[in-house]
């Protein structure tokens, strides 16, 4: 089935995207892939930022889509944060434009990037702020500020997300994702006070 050429458009700059980057694809490129002259695709789009923005809209529902659906799967909220940072962490493998404007460092951030980053760290927040809510009104989350909490948690996600996507097989993600999640709900064991003190008598020896 043919698709509309609007859609064609934003098929093929998605790809283009995907591979090569924002600013290294040009509208000439994305016209060719098109198959089309670049006076006919800009009947379509007014310039390129518009085809980025409209390219990143359609990713950023699908990354919306899938961490809901994996969330809501699940019951308990110690298990719907899991199922949020997994979902995150595969979701960013397949949604290449929104995995690039989450995690590239640039000395001169776009408009568009701003503002799609700034948009989805407040969907996560809102994601990751309704799980806490729920926990702490189920008596399983012991939490004063939701907003510092979430930002805590989404904070110490991001951090982990790169090294272990580096590092390490799927199955072993998610049993490193298990032990963060550990520490961040639990804590860290610490020592007796006394324990402390023999420590640091130790030390100075």
């Amino acid at each position: 089935m043919t698709l509309p050429r609007k859609e064609e458009i934003l098929r093929v700059a998605q790809q283009l995207f995907s591979y090569f980057g924002f600013a290294k694809t040009t509208v000439d490129e994305i016209a060719k892939a098109a198959r089309m002259g670049k006076a006919s695709l800009y009947y379509y789009f007014a310039s390129k930022d518009e085809i980025v923005e409209k390219v990143l809209e359609k990713e950023n529902q699908l990354w919306e889509q899938k961490i809901a659906q994996a969330v809501d799967k699940e019951h308990h909220p110690l298990h719907k944060i899991k199922a949020f940072a997994l979902a995150r962490i595969q979701s960013l493998t397949e949604l290449n434009n929104i995995s690039r404007v989450i995690r590239e460092e640039t000395s001169k951030p776009d408009r568009i990037i701003h503002k799609f980053r700034k948009k989805i760290m407040t969907q996560e927040l809102a994601t990751v702020k309704q799980i806490l809510k729920e926990g702490r009104e189920k008596k399983i989350f012991r939490i004063k500020n939701l907003e510092q909490t979430a930002l805590v948690i989404i904070s110490a996600l991001k951090g982990l997300e790169h090294f272990l996507e580096e590092k390490f097989a799927a199955p072993d993600v998610e049993q490193h994702l298990d032990r963060l999640l550990e520490v961040i709900f639990r804590g860290i064991k610490y020592y007796p006070r006394k324990d402390n003190k023999t420590m640091l008598k130790n030390k100075h020896q």
